[in-house]
């Protein structure tokens, strides 16, 4: 259920009404990528459906969406900030 239509929707000079759910999905699929980011599972599950090894209803189960939903809840996970480097200069 990725959607490619709803992509499209993204390109310059596109027109023409969203399809109903599209919003709810992108939604979806942006809480996913944050409880992929917290859980193996669910990053492999994830993975399995990008590379045509599940189908995309899989993202869409009951038991996986409430993981998602409750792993989504801790946000995107942060690196830390890069140690400062010395300039170089003369």
């Amino acid at each position: 259920m990725v959607d490619r239509r709803g992509r499209r929707l993204q390109l310059p000079g596109t027109t023409g009404p969203k399809p109903a759910g599209t919003d709810l999905v992108n939604r979806y699929m942006d809480r996913l990528t944050f409880a992929a980011q917290h859980d193996d599972a669910v990053a492999l599950q994830f993975n399995e459906v990008v590379s045509l090894v599940r189908a995309p209803e899989s993202l869409l189960a009951p038991r996986f969406a409430l993981r998602v939903l409750r792993l989504a809840r801790r946000g995107p996970a942060h690196r830390p900030d890069p140690v400062p480097t010395a300039g170089r200069g003369g």
